[in-house]
């Protein structure tokens, strides 16, 4: 997971390391569980957080994980963008596109 979460520009626009710290999670109202969210894309897993699950496409954009973040790592973005990976992946599986 480090290897991605190095690759993260803080809200300063320095390069930061996720701590694993927990914070984002504690403090999500959506209830995400965003160091699973994160690590599962470093792992490159293309499956779908269970309905069960609060996933990143539930992310309501509210901040509270940046600014809790004690790294100032912008996980609101992070969470933003891994939704919206998770939505192309939904929108264009792997069996649709060699069909073209």
């Amino acid at each position: 997971m480090n290897r991605f979460l190095n690759t993260i520009t803080s809200a300063g626009g320095a390069k930061r390391a996720c701590t694993n710290c927990g914070r984002c999670k504690a403090v999500c109202p959506a209830g995400i569980d965003i160091p699973a969210a994160i690590g599962a894309y470093e792992r490159h897993e293309k499956k779908e957080t269970p309905r069960e699950l609060a996933g990143p496409e539930d992310c309501i954009e509210c901040g509270a994980c940046t600014a809790c973040c004690p790294e100032k790592i912008a996980v609101k973005d992070l969470v933003r963008e891994l939704a919206m990976q998770q939505y192309r992946h939904r929108s264009h599986p792997a069996h649709v596109s060699a069909l073209r």
